[in-house]
Protein backbone atom coordinates (compact mmCIF):
# COMPACT_ATOMS: atom_id res chain seq x y z
CA UNK A 1 0.00 0.00 0.00
CA UNK A 2 2.99 2.21 -0.34
CA UNK A 3 1.37 3.22 -3.53
CA UNK A 4 -0.82 5.31 -2.48
CA UNK A 5 2.27 7.98 -1.51
CA UNK A 6 2.32 8.76 -5.00
CA UNK A 7 -0.53 11.12 -5.07
CA UNK A 8 -3.79 9.39 -5.14
CA UNK A 9 -5.16 12.65 -3.95
CA UNK A 10 -4.16 14.45 -6.82
CA UNK A 11 -5.27 11.76 -9.32
CA UNK A 12 -8.43 11.67 -8.11
CA UNK A 13 -8.76 15.64 -9.04
CA UNK A 14 -9.94 13.85 -12.51
CA UNK A 15 -12.87 12.81 -10.73
CA UNK A 16 -13.69 16.06 -9.57
CA UNK A 17 -13.34 18.17 -12.12
CA UNK A 18 -15.03 16.01 -14.87
CA UNK A 19 -18.57 16.67 -14.34
CA UNK A 20 -17.99 20.58 -14.82
CA UNK A 21 -15.38 20.07 -17.52
CA UNK A 22 -17.91 17.85 -19.67
CA UNK A 23 -20.98 20.37 -19.31
CA UNK A 24 -18.23 23.11 -21.12
CA UNK A 25 -17.16 20.34 -24.17
CA UNK A 26 -18.71 22.05 -27.38
CA UNK A 27 -20.35 19.95 -29.76
CA UNK A 28 -20.22 21.83 -33.01
CA UNK A 29 -18.01 25.14 -34.46
CA UNK A 30 -19.86 26.04 -36.83
CA UNK A 31 -23.03 23.83 -38.88
CA UNK A 32 -20.05 23.31 -41.49
CA UNK A 33 -17.61 22.68 -39.29
CA UNK A 34 -18.24 19.82 -36.83
CA UNK A 35 -15.91 19.28 -33.88
CA UNK A 36 -15.29 15.89 -32.35
CA UNK A 37 -14.92 16.42 -28.58
CA UNK A 38 -11.74 14.59 -27.54
CA UNK A 39 -12.53 11.49 -25.64
CA UNK A 40 -10.81 12.37 -22.14
CA UNK A 41 -11.41 15.70 -20.77
CA UNK A 42 -8.16 15.10 -18.62
CA UNK A 43 -5.06 13.25 -18.90
CA UNK A 44 -1.99 13.18 -16.72
CA UNK A 45 0.66 11.00 -16.87
CA UNK A 46 3.76 11.33 -14.31
CA UNK A 47 6.31 9.58 -13.41
CA UNK A 48 7.64 10.37 -9.39
CA UNK A 49 10.50 9.03 -7.19
CA UNK A 50 11.04 9.78 -3.09
CA UNK A 51 13.40 8.03 -0.35
CA UNK A 52 11.93 6.63 2.48
CA UNK A 53 14.21 6.51 5.42
CA UNK A 54 12.26 5.17 7.92
CA UNK A 55 9.64 3.02 6.77
CA UNK A 56 8.17 0.24 8.73
CA UNK A 57 7.31 -3.56 7.89
CA UNK A 58 5.26 -5.64 10.56
CA UNK A 59 7.65 -8.80 11.95
CA UNK A 60 10.77 -6.19 11.09
CA UNK A 61 12.73 -4.20 14.05
CA UNK A 62 13.84 -0.77 13.25
CA UNK A 63 13.39 1.72 10.41
CA UNK A 64 14.15 0.40 6.90
CA UNK A 65 15.12 2.64 3.86
CA UNK A 66 13.19 2.32 0.51
CA UNK A 67 13.71 3.95 -2.73
CA UNK A 68 10.35 4.35 -4.52
CA UNK A 69 10.17 4.79 -8.31
CA UNK A 70 6.45 5.10 -9.67
CA UNK A 71 4.53 5.40 -12.41
CA UNK A 72 1.05 7.05 -12.32
CA UNK A 73 -1.65 8.29 -14.83
CA UNK A 74 -5.44 9.91 -14.02
CA UNK A 75 -7.92 10.66 -16.56
CA UNK A 76 -11.54 12.22 -16.82
CA UNK A 77 -14.16 11.45 -19.42
CA UNK A 78 -18.00 12.77 -19.70
CA UNK A 79 -19.20 9.85 -17.25
CA UNK A 80 -16.25 9.79 -14.34
CA UNK A 81 -12.65 9.43 -13.70
CA UNK A 82 -9.88 6.52 -13.90
CA UNK A 83 -6.63 6.69 -11.94
CA UNK A 84 -3.95 3.72 -12.24
CA UNK A 85 -0.26 3.16 -10.44
CA UNK A 86 2.32 0.98 -9.92
CA UNK A 87 4.99 1.04 -7.48
CA UNK A 88 8.74 -0.21 -7.81
CA UNK A 89 10.24 -0.36 -3.80
CA UNK A 90 13.54 -1.37 -2.91
CA UNK A 91 14.24 -1.88 0.50
CA UNK A 92 18.04 -1.86 1.86
CA UNK A 93 18.92 -4.96 3.63
CA UNK A 94 17.19 -4.42 7.29
CA UNK A 95 14.17 -6.00 4.79
CA UNK A 96 16.14 -8.54 3.01
CA UNK A 97 14.87 -10.70 -0.12
CA UNK A 98 14.35 -14.56 0.31
CA UNK A 99 17.73 -16.30 0.33
CA UNK A 100 20.33 -17.79 2.33
CA UNK A 101 20.53 -16.87 5.82
CA UNK A 102 22.43 -14.18 6.31
CA UNK A 103 21.57 -12.54 3.04
CA UNK A 104 22.93 -8.41 2.47
CA UNK A 105 20.20 -8.14 -0.80
CA UNK A 106 17.36 -5.85 0.12
CA UNK A 107 13.89 -7.44 -0.85
CA UNK A 108 12.06 -5.73 -4.44
CA UNK A 109 8.06 -4.95 -4.52
CA UNK A 110 5.53 -4.03 -7.23
CA UNK A 111 2.34 -2.24 -5.98
CA UNK A 112 0.39 -1.60 -8.90
CA UNK A 113 -3.73 -0.66 -8.08
CA UNK A 114 -6.85 0.98 -9.63
CA UNK A 115 -9.41 3.64 -8.82
CA UNK A 116 -12.32 4.31 -11.71
CA UNK A 117 -15.45 6.30 -10.19
CA UNK A 118 -18.75 6.86 -12.53
CA UNK A 119 -20.76 10.09 -11.71
CA UNK A 120 -24.40 9.75 -10.93
CA UNK A 121 -25.25 13.22 -12.00
CA UNK A 122 -23.69 12.38 -15.64
CA UNK A 123 -25.11 9.35 -16.04
CA UNK A 124 -28.72 10.10 -15.15
CA UNK A 125 -28.22 13.22 -16.87
CA UNK A 126 -29.24 15.52 -14.05
CA UNK A 127 -27.93 17.44 -11.44
CA UNK A 128 -30.47 15.40 -9.10
CA UNK A 129 -26.96 14.32 -6.67
CA UNK A 130 -25.54 17.84 -6.25
CA UNK A 131 -27.19 18.23 -3.48
CA UNK A 132 -27.94 21.65 -1.17
CA UNK A 133 -24.61 23.65 -2.41
CA UNK A 134 -22.43 21.29 -0.21
CA UNK A 135 -22.30 18.08 -1.88
CA UNK A 136 -21.41 18.48 -6.27
CA UNK A 137 -22.05 14.90 -7.09
CA UNK A 138 -22.37 11.44 -5.77
CA UNK A 139 -20.28 8.67 -7.78
CA UNK A 140 -19.72 4.58 -7.99
CA UNK A 141 -16.18 4.13 -6.90
CA UNK A 142 -14.68 1.04 -7.79
CA UNK A 143 -11.07 -0.44 -8.05
CA UNK A 144 -8.57 -3.33 -7.16
CA UNK A 145 -4.74 -3.40 -5.98
CA UNK A 146 -2.25 -6.72 -6.50
CA UNK A 147 1.29 -6.45 -5.39
CA UNK A 148 4.38 -9.35 -5.49
CA UNK A 149 7.43 -8.76 -3.19
CA UNK A 150 10.61 -11.52 -2.99
CA UNK A 151 10.71 -11.93 0.58
CA UNK A 152 10.44 -15.19 2.80
CA UNK A 153 6.34 -13.73 3.85
CA UNK A 154 5.85 -13.52 -0.19
CA UNK A 155 2.86 -11.29 0.03
CA UNK A 156 0.65 -11.66 -2.96
CA UNK A 157 -2.07 -9.18 -2.13
CA UNK A 158 -5.09 -9.22 -4.40
CA UNK A 159 -8.18 -6.95 -2.95
CA UNK A 160 -11.77 -5.28 -4.71
CA UNK A 161 -13.47 -2.15 -3.53
CA UNK A 162 -16.50 -0.78 -4.32
CA UNK A 163 -18.96 2.11 -2.98
CA UNK A 164 -20.48 4.98 -3.03
CA UNK A 165 -17.74 8.44 -3.35
CA UNK A 166 -19.39 11.89 -1.60
CA UNK A 167 -18.18 14.85 -3.48
CA UNK A 168 -18.09 17.98 -1.84
CA UNK A 169 -18.50 21.24 -3.36
CA UNK A 170 -14.71 23.51 -2.29
CA UNK A 171 -12.18 25.08 -3.99
CA UNK A 172 -10.21 22.18 -5.49
CA UNK A 173 -11.88 18.95 -3.84
CA UNK A 174 -12.75 16.85 -1.33
CA UNK A 175 -14.07 13.00 -2.05
CA UNK A 176 -15.53 10.75 0.83
CA UNK A 177 -16.16 6.55 -0.16
CA UNK A 178 -17.47 4.33 1.62
CA UNK A 179 -15.95 0.81 0.31
CA UNK A 180 -16.67 -2.40 0.68
CA UNK A 181 -13.07 -4.23 1.45
CA UNK A 182 -12.36 -7.78 0.21
CA UNK A 183 -8.59 -9.18 0.44
CA UNK A 184 -6.79 -12.34 -0.53
CA UNK A 185 -3.34 -12.28 0.22
CA UNK A 186 -0.60 -15.08 0.40
CA UNK A 187 1.98 -16.29 3.70
CA UNK A 188 4.87 -18.31 2.33
CA UNK A 189 6.17 -18.83 6.21
CA UNK A 190 2.99 -21.30 6.94
CA UNK A 191 2.10 -24.72 5.51
CA UNK A 192 1.59 -24.74 2.18
CA UNK A 193 -1.87 -25.74 2.40
CA UNK A 194 -2.47 -22.72 4.90
CA UNK A 195 -0.41 -20.32 2.93
CA UNK A 196 -3.48 -18.70 0.54
CA UNK A 197 -5.16 -16.36 2.88
CA UNK A 198 -9.13 -14.93 2.55
CA UNK A 199 -10.13 -12.51 4.50
CA UNK A 200 -13.58 -11.41 5.51
CA UNK A 201 -15.34 -8.03 4.12
CA UNK A 202 -14.60 -5.17 5.82
CA UNK A 203 -15.12 -1.38 5.77
CA UNK A 204 -12.79 1.09 3.95
CA UNK A 205 -13.77 5.03 3.96
CA UNK A 206 -11.40 7.05 1.94
CA UNK A 207 -10.66 10.56 2.49
CA UNK A 208 -8.91 12.47 -0.43
CA UNK A 209 -8.73 16.06 -1.00
CA UNK A 210 -6.64 19.03 -2.70
CA UNK A 211 -7.17 22.60 -2.15
CA UNK A 212 -4.60 25.27 -4.05
CA UNK A 213 -3.14 27.98 -1.82
CA UNK A 214 -3.52 30.69 -4.35
CA UNK A 215 -2.76 33.14 -1.12
CA UNK A 216 0.42 32.47 -1.28
CA UNK A 217 1.01 34.07 -4.57
CA UNK A 218 2.78 30.95 -5.33
CA UNK A 219 1.89 27.69 -7.45
CA UNK A 220 1.08 25.70 -4.26
CA UNK A 221 -1.20 22.94 -3.33
CA UNK A 222 -1.87 20.84 0.08
CA UNK A 223 -3.22 17.64 -1.03
CA UNK A 224 -3.49 14.14 0.50
CA UNK A 225 -5.79 10.96 2.08
CA UNK A 226 -6.78 9.28 4.77
CA UNK A 227 -8.03 5.90 5.07
CA UNK A 228 -9.68 3.97 7.76
CA UNK A 229 -10.06 -0.32 7.26
CA UNK A 230 -11.72 -2.10 9.68
CA UNK A 231 -10.48 -5.15 10.95
CA UNK A 232 -11.14 -8.30 8.51
CA UNK A 233 -10.79 -11.15 10.22
CA UNK A 234 -7.69 -13.36 11.21
CA UNK A 235 -4.47 -13.63 8.98
CA UNK A 236 -2.33 -16.38 7.90
CA UNK A 237 -1.09 -17.19 11.15
CA UNK A 238 -4.48 -17.48 12.71
CA UNK A 239 -3.96 -13.91 14.77
CA UNK A 240 -7.15 -11.65 14.54
CA UNK A 241 -6.45 -8.63 12.66
CA UNK A 242 -7.64 -5.02 14.32
CA UNK A 243 -8.36 -1.17 12.46
CA UNK A 244 -6.24 0.31 10.40
CA UNK A 245 -5.56 4.02 9.92
CA UNK A 246 -3.56 5.47 6.72
CA UNK A 247 -2.58 9.20 6.16
CA UNK A 248 -0.31 10.84 4.34
CA UNK A 249 -0.15 14.86 3.51
CA UNK A 250 1.70 16.67 0.96
CA UNK A 251 2.62 20.44 0.42
CA UNK A 252 3.04 20.82 -3.49
CA UNK A 253 5.06 22.77 -5.27
CA UNK A 254 4.66 23.54 -9.31
CA UNK A 255 8.39 23.72 -9.51
CA UNK A 256 8.02 23.89 -13.49
CA UNK A 257 6.34 26.78 -13.30
CA UNK A 258 8.52 28.77 -10.75
CA UNK A 259 11.74 27.85 -12.40
CA UNK A 260 11.06 27.85 -16.26
CA UNK A 261 7.30 29.25 -16.39
CA UNK A 262 6.37 25.84 -17.29
CA UNK A 263 3.30 24.76 -15.11
CA UNK A 264 2.14 21.50 -14.68
CA UNK A 265 5.58 19.67 -15.64
CA UNK A 266 7.79 19.25 -12.47
CA UNK A 267 6.10 19.17 -8.70
CA UNK A 268 8.31 18.95 -5.55
CA UNK A 269 7.07 18.31 -2.73
CA UNK A 270 7.17 17.31 0.67
CA UNK A 271 5.08 15.53 3.16
CA UNK A 272 4.34 12.95 5.88
CA UNK A 273 2.72 9.91 6.37
CA UNK A 274 1.20 8.10 9.34
CA UNK A 275 0.33 4.36 9.22
CA UNK A 276 -1.24 2.63 12.20
CA UNK A 277 -1.78 -1.06 12.43
CA UNK A 278 -0.12 -1.66 9.25
CA UNK A 279 -1.98 -4.48 6.88
CA UNK A 280 -4.33 -4.73 9.84
CA UNK A 281 -1.40 -5.89 12.55
CA UNK A 282 -2.03 -4.90 15.37
CA UNK A 283 0.84 -2.67 17.09
CA UNK A 284 0.47 -3.59 20.66
CA UNK A 285 1.32 -7.35 20.19
CA UNK A 286 4.90 -7.86 20.74
CA UNK A 287 5.43 -9.61 17.61
CA UNK A 288 4.32 -6.27 15.88
CA UNK A 289 5.70 -3.67 17.65
CA UNK A 290 7.06 -2.23 14.03
CA UNK A 291 3.38 -1.74 12.62
CA UNK A 292 3.31 1.25 13.05
CA UNK A 293 4.96 4.10 10.47
CA UNK A 294 5.38 7.64 10.87
CA UNK A 295 8.23 9.47 8.61
CA UNK A 296 8.86 12.77 6.52
CA UNK A 297 9.19 12.00 2.67
CA UNK A 298 10.37 14.04 -0.19
CA UNK A 299 9.63 13.56 -3.38
CA UNK A 300 10.07 14.93 -7.58
CA UNK A 301 6.99 14.27 -9.99
CA UNK A 302 7.34 14.44 -13.76
CA UNK A 303 4.32 14.81 -15.61
CA UNK A 304 5.46 12.89 -18.98
CA UNK A 305 2.08 13.73 -21.11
Amino acid sequence: MNIKSTFVAGAMLASAIAPSLAADLPSTKSPATPVIPAFFIFSDTSLSYHYEWNAREPGIRGAIQKHVVSLTHADAWAYGSNFFNIDFLKSNSKDPAAGPLGTTDGAFEVYGFFRSTLSLNALSGSKAFALGGIIKDIAIEYGADANTKNTAFAPQKRDVVIGPQIQFNVPGYLNVGFLLYKEWNHNGITAPALSNVEFKPALNIDVTYMFPLTFTGLPLSVNGYFEYVTPKGRDGFGVQTTYEIHTENHLTLDLGAVVAKKPKTVDLWIGHRYWQNKFGNNNKLIANKDATENQFLVGLTWHMF
